[in-house]
């Protein structure tokens, strides 16, 4: 869960509400407090506002997406979005 905090983000623990968050690796990320450890994926899509986008059948992404409050998104069918390592994506071959 994130915060605004001024101009920045904070991270917050959703396991105990710490913001005691440290960086471990590269997107990894660990609670001073309780231990848990988090993945935090950066959207590869981004879908601005005024943007009106349809996504037909069978979509799939590899990456985040994210969608400003204003555009227009239409799902016509199934879209599964898949995190970087995901281990089907990555099965399915794709």
């Amino acid at each position: 869960m994130k915060r605004r905090r001024g101009k920045f983000f904070e991270q917050q623990c959703v396991q105990c509400g710490s913001m005691d968050i440290k960086k471990i690796k590269h997107n990894r990320f660990k609670c001073q407090h309780c231990g848990c450890i988090y993945q935090f994926v950066v959207p590869k899509i981004f879908i601005e506002k005024g943007a009106e986008v349809h996504f037909g059948k069978n979509v799939s992404m590899k990456g985040g997406l994210e969608i400003q409050s204003g555009a227009k998104v239409y799902f016509h069918d199934q879209v599964e979005i898949f995190e970087e390592g995901d281990e089907q994506y990555d099965q399915d071959g794709n």
